[in-house]
């Protein structure tokens, strides 16, 4: 049976459309590959731009139902940005998911994420350049654990 990753990413939090449409096509190119060996749940599949969002209460009562029924989290957080990912991770956390967090270098995280691998066992921070990056980050985090 595939295991079943649930991967958060920041929507609305980019400088603008074409900036989140070049980062949401080539994670979606990642999520295809990705999803012959496992079961994908992502917003971003979805969600073409920021106006397409489901209510913040539809969202919210999806996203904890997909995370709690995931095996795995993955967070892929490319800049600092507010966003709903977070709460995402929170609430994955909370329910000792294995975690993968991606990001382009530590100081993209926030101050508590920084080193809550050392903290935590079931949480893994990888760094990643590009998008081959992201897609052999998962299905190496995912297989090993």
């Amino acid at each position: 049976m595939k295991p079943t990753v649930f991967i958060a990413t920041p929507i609305s939090g980019f400088e603008d459309e074409n900036e989140y449409g070049i980062f949401r096509r080539n994670i979606k190119t990642s999520i295809r590959r990705l999803s012959k060996k496992m079961i994908i749940i992502s917003e971003l599949i979805n969600i073409s731009d920021a106006t397409a969002y489901e209510s913040p209460a539809m969202s919210v009562e999806i996203d904890l139902k997909n995370i709690e029924n995931s095996s795995y989290f993955v967070l892929i957080y490319p800049r600092k940005t507010p966003t709903s990912a977070l709460i995402e991770l929170g609430y994955a956390l909370a329910k000792k998911k294995k975690i993968l967090i991606l990001t382009k270098n530590q100081e993209t995280l926030p101050y508590m994420l920084k080193k809550i691998d050392n903290v935590y066992s079931n949480i893994k921070i990888s760094y990643y350049s590009d998008d081959c990056n992201i897609e052999n980050n998962i299905s190496n985090f995912v297989s090993k654990v």
